[in-house]
């Protein structure tokens, strides 16, 4: 099997494990090491098998399926053998709360809030907690799976308030519009927006207003790497175009560009873009 993913650009060694009928309880209250012990030497076991055959691969991890309601797993990669580019090992992670696998496309309440607002921000703070002890990324690889536009518009104004990058689990059942149940509303003004794909340098902040269509994004660059910071500019989020203006750096793409491309001057010690929308 590793030598299979050999070719692929990356991999997720399990999807969501289940610490057993044994380990609930003590997972829910919020401690059991003896699975976070166990759970770190397989996928360290399975890692260092990818790894002899390609060893460069990024590997992910994903703590229990419990820790959307506990604190997350202490998962330890130190025992990983490195690659060329070092151990390549980052945290896959899932958040959920409202409505999963159904739902409805409606406002929701201020109690629905209340309860869903801080499961979403305590995934991701947990989420940097275990990779700050990497210094490794973390990728938000499920979120959605509900006609609730909660489960869209937190995790990903979230995500970019961590500059993580994100997957959108599938669109539940249901025709209302394009988007199934969650509405082609919500797909257009949420799903679909622009991010900072590839930084030359250190991401530091990023910022979008999914009514006004304002992007901001913050960035130290390395000046030892040649290629251009880019962002990428969806045109369905721009339907009647955008301007760009660089604070610190000069915009390098053509006008209305699907990629926006950005160098930074030679005397800046940070560069700001902001992208707003025509109309």
């Amino acid at each position: 099997l590793a030598a299979a993913l050999a070719a692929n650009p990356e991999f997720e060694l399990l999807n969501e494990p289940f610490p057993g009928a044994s380990q609930v309880g003590a997972c829910l209250a919020g401690s059991c090491p003896a699975l976070d012990a166990l759970v770190s030497a397989r996928w360290t076991e399975l890692t260092n098998r990818i790894r002899a055959v390609a060893p460069s691969l990024p590997v992910w991890w994903e703590p229990i399926t419990l820790s959307l309601f506990t604190p997350l797993q202490h998962l330890v990669d130190g025992a990983v053998a490195s690659g060329p580019e070092g151990r390549q090992v980052g945290l896959s992670f899932h958040t959920y709360c409202l409505g999963t696998d159904g739902g409805q496309p409606t406002e929701p309440s201020a109690g629905e809030l209340a309860l869903c607002r801080p499961t979403f921000a305590a995934a991701f703070d947990r989420a940097e907690e275990q990779t700050s002890t990497w210094d490794a990324p973390a990728m938000l690889t499920e979120f959605g799976a509900s006609a609730s536009p909660l489960n869209v518009t937190t995790p990903a104004r979230l995500a970019d308030d961590h500059l993580m990058s994100w997957f959108h689990w599938h669109y539940p059942s249901g025709a209302v519009g394009e988007g199934g149940g969650l509405g082609t509303e919500v797909v257009e003004t949420q799903l679909v927006r622009p991010y900072a794909q590839a930084t030359a340098g250190e991401p530091l902040a990023q910022r979008y207003d999914p009514a006004t269509g304002d992007f901001t994004f913050r960035y130290r660059p390395d000046r030892s790497i040649a290629e251009p910071t880019s962002i990428a500019v969806p045109g369905r989020a721009y339907p009647d175009g955008y301007d760009a203006v660089a604070t610190g750096g000069d915009v390098t793409s053509p006008p209305d560009a699907g990629r926006l491309t950005v160098q930074p001057a030679a005397d800046s010690t940070d560069v700001v873009v902001h992208v707003t929308r025509r109309s």
